[in-house]
């Protein structure tokens, strides 16, 4: 079964939000035009251009559920434009073709261009708006924390009256015999003891030490319930600062894959349920062949720091904000560290962070052997010790090709 596929000729696809039924090729020409690169899936009616004739033939596939795909049925294609590319892939996808909207495009290159957002002018504005859903999802979840807190916060302040809970029931004791059936105050030494009128003298004591009890057993859970919360908010400025900063279609989506799979929220219309696999970010290189790789996501943070890099590499990330893990695989752990390689990554981990405008950043720098994950935390969420500080001016790729260039 196998041979089919390995010997086939590549028909390239991208796939876009929406549903296939939704499209029946008889498009409005909205004078959009279509893009180079998309051209007509056989058997059907691309906006802006004729089909070919004759038509081309058929290519068997291996599969049955396939089949359908060869132009079959109607709608197969899309007018180039609507919708977001949600997937591409080098042959006919069925499963891919049953949810999305397919086109062809005249190479896995195109295919690839189209998906990071080069293909047409409404990229950018899909783009935004994809940008903008998943913060005011961050923005949401973050204000719920910020609720939470503050509940938190006041939890704490009755907490902080366990002891006159205690008091009063030791009170209510030490003067039973003062206390008339009915009575609704005991006074001892200017102390005023409230009382329920409906209850007894022992029975006003019992209450006041269970209410006690109870204010006690929240008070030792308080510091561990605040961390939780201050843990999530800082991951969700994190994720707000690495969606801000999203440079392209495949790191927006990662970004909402990620945030689907922290929060347990259902996909949106159109989007893959399964979340795609970490791609290891593209790695730079210094002259003597260290490599350095910068995080974009929560997971990607995760994979550099605890997949990629070995405890004797060294780990950087901008001072006390959000931002992207930097590391630095050396090919001589053992060996000094370069001093411009470190200050090339310092400044990568200044820009790919929320302090991004500023002139001169702070970023620490350690080995990865003192990077510890957050038990339960998001991804990307870690403490660290034995750093130390370096001041660097934030920079990208671009700004430091004197000391790093793009490897493979």
């Amino acid at each position: 079964l196998l041979e089919p596929l390995l010997t086939s000729t590549w028909s390239p696809r991208v796939y876009r939000e929406g549903d296939a039924r939704d499209h029946d090729g008889q498009g409005e020409g909205t004078g959009t035009g279509v893009d180079d690169r998309v051209i007509p899936v056989p058997g059907h009616r691309v906006e802006g251009r004729t089909p070919p004739s004759p038509a081309p033939p058929e290519r068997v596939s291996p599969f049955p559920a396939m089949a359908g795909e060869q132009g079959t049925e109607p709608g197969a294609g899309s007018v180039h434009g609507r919708g977001t590319v949600v997937a591409f892939a080098p042959i006919p996808m069925a499963h891919l073709a049953a949810a999305h909207v397919e086109e062809a495009v005249l190479g896995i290159s195109a295919a690839a261009d189209l998906a990071d957002g080069d293909g047409g002018e409404a990229g950018p504005v899909r783009h935004a708006q994809r940008r903008e859903r998943l913060l005011a999802a961050v923005r949401a979840a973050r204000q719920r924390q910020e609720r939470r807190l503050a509940a938190l916060g006041e939890q704490r302040a009755k907490a902080a009256e366990a002891e006159t809970l205690r008091e009063w029931g030791e009170l209510i004791y030490g003067y039973l015999w003062q206390i008339a059936p009915g009575q609704t105050e005991l006074v001892v030494d200017g102390v005023s003891v409230p009382l329920d009128p409906a209850l007894s003298a022992k029975e006003n004591a019992q209450a006041y030490f269970e209410r006690y009890r109870k204010a006690q057993g929240a008070e030792e859970q308080l510091p561990d319930l605040e961390e939780q919360v201050a843990t999530e908010l800082a991951y969700l400025d994190q994720l707000r600062t690495l969606t801000e900063q999203a440079g392209g279609f495949a790191e927006l989506e990662a970004l909402a894959a990620e945030w689907q799979a922290h929060s347990g929220g259902p996909p949106e219309r159109g989007r893959p349920t399964r979340r795609p696999a970490d791609r290891r970010p593209r790695p730079l290189l210094d002259a003597a062949g260290n490599t350095v790789y910068v995080g974009h996501s929560g997971p990607q943070n995760d994979l550099i720091t605890f997949d990629l890099a070995a405890a004797d590499d060294t780990w950087l990330h901008a001072r006390g904000v959000p931002g992207s893990h930097v590391v630095v695989r050396w090919r001589q752990p053992t060996a000094n560290e370069s001093p411009a390689t470190i200050e090339a990554a310092a400044a990568l981990a200044a820009f790919y962070s929320a302090a991004r405008g500023g002139s001169s950043v702070e970023v620490d720098v350690t080995r990865r052997r003192h990077v510890r994950k957050i038990k339960g935390s998001g991804p990307g969420m870690v403490t660290y010790r034995n750093e130390r500080t370096v001041a660097v001016r934030p920079a990208d790729e671009g700004g430091v090709t004197g000391t790093l260039k793009a490897g493979r």
